[in-house]
């Protein structure tokens, strides 16, 4: 993602503990502005009067969704989602969240989004399920054109001088951003949905699959022509309502 996208390499946090630094996060203000100056497990809460990141996005028209992790207020629900997944049954943990992630993503949302996804993993003790694969990859080829994927932390690693401390390795933090754009679709696709099931590998330049595409297109064709598709007539005009 950051190959493709943009990959910072001077960004820093503005706490070096969880809650205050998820509240500058959702809100775009610093801890002692906003008033979440300490963790929320410590009876800290970022105050009602706060607005944040999801109600300005619902307010211009996204749908937002939390899956997992967040450390901003005890309630979850009243951190303006209007989605969250159910920590009793999903939980916190990456395999879980993401598989919910990955549900919700494949659906293929209508209406423009925005999901924040948090995982436990990095927090001490480091006795999660081990996490095999290279470690890294691609934007997922099913994310909807103009998605733009952030891939960030709240502060540097639970380790001695780092988390909680004012030295670099506890305020600087990882930002890469990556970005879908949209494409320009053909006027013939034609898949293999037992070995490209998210329909990403379009066959229909391929010569060995010529015969069943020309098969495809006649037996569309005369569909139409059995129900009597207006398309054969040419394009569709909008109706008018004034």
């Amino acid at each position: 993602m950051a190959r493709e996208g943009v990959l910072f390499t001077n960004h820093f946090c503005t706490a070096s503990s969880c809650s205050p630094s998820r509240g500058s996060i959702i809100t775009g203000r610093y801890p002692h502005c906003n008033g979440l100056m300490g963790l929320v497990n410590q009876a800290w809460e970022l105050p009602l009067s706060e607005k944040t990141t999801p109600q300005y996005l619902k307010r211009a028209g996204y749908i937002t969704h939390l899956f997992g992790l967040q450390h901003e207020r005890s309630d979850r629900n009243a951190l303006g989602y209007e989605h969250t997944t159910d920590m009793a049954t999903v939980g916190t943990g990456c395999h879980s969240v993401s598989e919910s992630l990955v549900q919700f993503l494949k659906a293929g949302p209508d209406e423009p989004f925005y999901v924040k996804a948090g995982f436990r993993e990095p927090h001490r003790p480091f006795n999660a399920q081990r996490v095999e694969g290279p470690g890294r990859g691609p934007v997922p080829a099913y994310l909807p054109d103009n998605t733009m994927t952030v891939f960030s932390t709240d502060h540097g690693i639970d380790m001695p001088r780092a988390k909680a401390t004012l030295y670099d390795p506890g305020i600087e933090t990882v930002a890469a951003v990556g970005y879908m754009y949209p494409q320009r679709r053909p006027l013939t696709e034609l898949y293999d949905l037992i070995t490209d099931p998210q329909e990403m590998n379009s066959l229909s330049s391929n010569p060995q699959f010529r015969a069943v595409e020309e098969d495809l297109h006649r037996r569309l064709h005369e569909w139409m022509r059995e129900t009597k598709d207006p398309l054969l007539e040419g394009a569709i005009p909008i109706p008018k309502f004034f």
